[in-house]
């Protein structure tokens, strides 16, 4: 209602206005607890992430010549020119510190704009609904889904190291949220962007996004987004092609892991689980040891044997404890849907709508077609790396959340944290 010059919101619009204030003011809250906890749970050591201190040196000490690379073409030189921006700042620093510090605010950033998919894809924009349209605030309903990418082992550690996925992740999920607001353009911009970040990004970026407008009907941006990232992707080949070696196009370090033999799905199980939860604690059984010998014959596992022989023995059966409260969580969760004979079923309840927004029924198709297609290019590439399947705890976690939710959702937050 108008009055005089003034302007009179009804109760359910100032409402909606106060949820979205304090919505903001408990995520700026939550970005700096994030940081803090990734700071103070941050690993004393690096071995897991075995690039980490070339890309640091390459980074403060090379040339765009040197930080360029056929797999990942922009990420370095972003690092490169955010490291020499600092300087000019005044940082004096080593670039190695400089990079887990920017890792952090990336992953923090990431969680957002997982977060802001997330509410998109319930079919919601404001951060809390009006109260007459739903009791529980889908901040609330929906926030321990983004906690439980933030405390996923992969994406925990490599908050903390020098590498270049989350990086790589920030452009993934910044590329669809700019689809979902109905951006295509900048999201095209942003997906090429993504894809000379990290090749492995050419799945949901170049693939997946317009595979989402073929199930949404929308044909025409479909073409659009895919020939558009195309082009900029290869003009940005063009460009750099003369700084790039392409020999090493590709994993070179494992040749033995590439393929789609049963040895390679089970390595890559056991790596993608690594990414899910530690299991580090596991190197405190000799059985498993030697078992990993055998699965992992291409590989160096000295380092995780000296840790495991100067670890504390109750470190092992806590361990255990954990991933098997884990494990019977994901059963029980799992056996009810299946008993409900809706595991896999569309979302009939909310049918697609016809106002621009994300669909979540074409959402759900893309993302499982997004996560088996990036298994299959790991599986080929590098089947026993646990930083490949880093990027794949996005459609994961996409998926579980349609029925990982709510207390469930906190009961996995807690036990992958701990």
């Amino acid at each position: 209602m108008i009055a005089g010059k003034g302007v009179s919101l009804d109760g359910g619009e100032t409402m909606n206005r106060i949820g979205i204030c304090s919505g903001r003011k408990i995520g700026w809250l939550m970005a700096v607890l994030l940081l803090g906890v990734y700071a103070l749970t941050a690993p004393e050591n690096h071995t897991e992430a075995e690039d980490v201190y070339q890309f640091a040196t390459v980074v403060e000490q090379g040339s765009f010549a040197d930080q360029a690379g056929v797999n990942r073409v922009l990420a370095l030189p972003v690092y490169g020119a955010a490291y020499k921006a600092a300087q000019s700042l005044g940082y004096s620093g080593r670039a190695f510190p400089f990079m887990i510090f920017i890792n952090r605010l990336l992953a923090v950033a990431s969680l957002f704009l997982f977060y802001s998919l997330l509410c998109s894809k319930r079919g919601r924009r404001s951060v809390i609904p009006p109260p007459s349209t739903q009791r529980t605030p889908i901040a609330q309903c929906l926030a321990p889904n983004a906690f439980l990418l933030a405390f996923s082992y992969g994406f925990w550690r490599y908050a903390n190291e020098a590498e270049t996925y989350v990086l790589a992740s920030v452009f993934v999920l910044g590329a669809w949220c700019l689809v979902v607001k109905g951006k295509w353009v900048w999201a095209a911009y942003c997906s090429a962007a993504g894809v000379l970040v990290h090749l492995l990004n050419a799945i949901p970026l170049l693939l997946i996004i317009p595979l989402y407008y073929l199930l949404s009907k929308e044909w025409k941006r479909a073409f659009a987004h895919g020939g558009m990232v195309g082009l900029l992707v290869l003009v940005g080949y063009s460009i750099c092609s003369p700084y790039l070696n392409w020999g090493e196009l590709g994993a070179q370090h494992h040749s033995a892991e590439a393929g789609m033999g049963l040895g390679n799905f089970l390595r890559g199980g056991i790596a993608f689980g690594q990414c899910l939860v530690s299991g580090n604690f596991l190197f405190g059984f000799e059985g498993f040891r030697e078992l990993l010998m055998q699965i992992f014959p291409s590989r160096m596992l000295g380092e995780e044997f000296y840790m495991a022989a100067h670890m504390p023995a109750w470190i092992k059966w806590a361990g255990g404890a954990t991933v098997g409260m884990l494990g019977c969580l994901g059963v029980w969760v799992l056996g009810r849907r299946m008993l409900g004979f809706g595991l896999w079923a569309l979302d009939s309840q909310h049918p697609e709508p016809k106002a621009s927004g994300l669909k979540p029924n074409a959402f759900f198709i893309s993302c499982i077609v997004w996560l088996f297609l990036y298994a299959v290019a790991v599986l080929r590439t590098e089947s026993g790396s646990p930083e490949l399947w880093i990027m794949a705890l996005i459609p994961f976690w996409l998926i579980a959340g349609r029925w990982v939710k709510g207390r469930r959702a906190w009961g996995l937050v807690i036990i992958l944290f701990v």
